[in-house]
């Protein structure tokens, strides 16, 4: 009986509403897949219920994106252009795609929630490891999760629509966190966890799908028409989820750029029901999948990457390196402290090199040169979208998203021809000394009293961190502009910045003042001795980057450097 009703069950997520988007009036509306792309470039951008559900339908669509309209009929470069200039997608490359042309019978039936082949699942998941769908929604609590945004539990009884189904059915694909999971089986958290997404975003939503549809990396040849091998998981046989724990232990490696971003990164089984008011999803399994075996930086097109040299005697080139770190987004810094990896493209020599930023934005630096070349005045945004999780890794602590502005001028800088590495280094390491004494004259003040738990003392990281954000925006805006008329004018925009960390950290130092008690002479002996150090450091770390700024030279470097 239940096989029964779970094949009459239907949800096409090609045809039912179920992906939040945003029109280019900023209203609000709700599409299936088909019209999300057919009308692509009526819509400003995709917006869900947290940023990583933003960021996994982002990955469905650019998939998709890039298996139905780059046929391989032209160069990479050309059908690329060709699309871009275009207007609206080709709806009968769609139709190809999902009715099918000569021996292929199309891929409409694999866009079903609850078919024989039920969208991104593994159906021989059985019915007695079915609970509820709080694991699937992961600000409910369940198993690990913690009750941080919800005081459900996992035995409370929970029904989600089939588009909020759908939704978190791909963002726990993506973004699933560690620990056990159904059958009380370990698992490692999801690979969107290995990175903050870096989403280019461009005037509409179609813009913004072909910004981040770049080359299949899997490909020597960079043609973006997928071999046998690299197929979306909706075209491959479905998953086996019993008898394969040793298979998706061991992992294997991405088959290229369609398998990567659609990778099924755990087992799951959706369970619905006709309810009162229609269908409803009232049971999930989620079970471990397999991992991935390949190191994720070597792959991933959406994430940046850095790493440190420590210069030693008899070592050639930079010295020795530390392991490759992402970039993840933090509570209270910005993800702006990490431009230089986010942005700007490093030595082609990969030994040496110290960052690695996300390829999507090589490839939009490359549609900025050559034959249709894209203006070089364009400012694009790259919204940056993960979350936190807690030490253990099987919760969610919270979720981020922040956005950076992304002159195309500073994307194409080359190392050897602007050195705005460096000059946007001593920006962000200024903000960061100052920073940090911000925190230490707010520790040696509690210190000295004793009368403050730790937890308590980052009032002035508070006020200085987020109010940078928007200025260092400012900047590196004012940067591109800058650097498309000459390499010297990037020094203007750099000192105004040093300008605003000073008065930012100020006015958070003097409304921390303002607060501090003053009960006795011990108070006050305290204040007094630790703004004066802290007032002092600063004014030394001021004088050394205004030194710092009068020695950078923007010549570009000759072979020998």
């Amino acid at each position: 009986m239940i096989g029964t009703e779970r094949r009459a069950l239907r949800f096409d997520l090609l045809r039912e509403p179920w992906i939040p988007v945003v029109t280019l009036k900023g209203e609000p509306e709700t599409v299936g897949l088909r019209e999300a792309l057919d009308r692509a470039h009526e819509f400003r951008w995709i917006q869900g219920e947290t940023p990583t559900v933003t960021a996994a339908l982002h990955r469905l669509l650019v998939t998709l994106t890039l298996r139905v309209y780059f046929d391989g009929s032209a160069g990479w470069g050309t059908q690329w252009s060709e699309l871009w200039h275009r207007g609206p997608f080709p709806t009968e490359r769609l139709d190809r795609y999902l009715n099918g042309e000569g021996d292929s019978t199309g891929y409409r039936d694999r866009f079903d929630l609850f078919g024989d082949r039920p969208f991104f699942q593994t159906p021989d998941i059985p019915e007695e490891l079915l609970g509820s769908t709080a694991k699937l929604t992961m600000f409910r609590a369940a198993g690990n999760n913690a009750t941080l945004f919800d005081h459900s539990t996992q035995e409370d009884q929970v029904e989600l629509s089939p588009a909020e189904a759908a939704r978190w059915l791909v963002t726990v694909q993506a973004f699933d966190t560690g620990g056990l999971k159904t059958g009380k089986l370990p698992s490692q958290p999801s690979l969107g966890n290995g990175a903050a997404t870096v989403v280019i975003e461009g005037a509409t939503l179609r813009e913004t799908l072909l910004l981040n549809t770049t080359p299949n990396w899997a490909d020597d040849t960079l043609d973006p028409r997928p071999g046998p091998g690299d197929q979306p998981v909706w075209e491959r046989d479905p998953a086996v989820s019993q008898g394969s724990k040793e298979a998706d232990k061991r992992g294997r490696a991405p088959s290229g750029l369609l398998d990567l971003l659609t990778w099924p990164s755990r087992h799951v089984r959706l369970r619905g029901r006709f309810g009162a008011n229609g269908v409803v999803v009232d049971g999930v399994a989620i079970l471990p999948g397999p991992r991935l075996s390949t190191d994720l930086r070597s792959v991933e097109n959406m994430a940046a990457y850095r790493r440190t040299f420590t210069r030693k005697k008899n070592v050639p080139g930079k010295g020795v390196s530390s392991p490759w770190k992402p970039v993840q987004l933090e509570e209270l810094r910005g993800v702006w402290r990490h431009c230089r990896e986010l942005l700007l493209a490093d030595e082609d020599n990969d030994s040496q090199r110290e960052r690695f930023r996300p390829r999507n934005l090589d490839h939009v630096a490359a549609r900025h040169q050559g034959k249709d070349a894209l203006p070089e005045s364009t400012v694009y945004t790259i919204r940056v979208l993960g979350q936190q999780l807690d030490p253990n890794r099987g919760a969610v602590h919270t979720w981020l998203e922040e956005a950076v502005p992304a002159p195309a001028a500073v994307l194409r800088a080359q190392p050897r021809e602007t050195r705005l590495e460096p000059l946007m280094g001593l920006a962000v390491s200024l903000a960061d000394d100052v920073g940090d004494e911000l925190g230490k004259l707010e520790r040696e003040y509690h210190a000295l009293l004793r009368d403050a738990p730790r937890a308590e003392r980052k009032l002035l990281q508070q006020w200085f961190w987020p109010r940078l954000s928007e200025h260092f925006n400012d900047y590196l805006v004012d940067l591109g502009e800058r650097i498309r008329e000459n390499d010297v004018g990037a020094f203007e925009p750099t000192e105004n910045w040093a300008n605003v960390v000073e008065e930012t950290a100020e006015e958070a130092q003097h409304r921390w003042v303002e607060l501090v008690p003053r009960r006795s002479a011990r108070n006050l002996l305290a204040l007094a001795e630790c703004t004066s150090g802290y007032q002092e450091r600063v004014r030394g770390i001021r004088h050394e980057f205004d030194r710092n700024l009068k020695s950078y030279d923007p010549r570009p470097r000759t072979e020998d450097e």
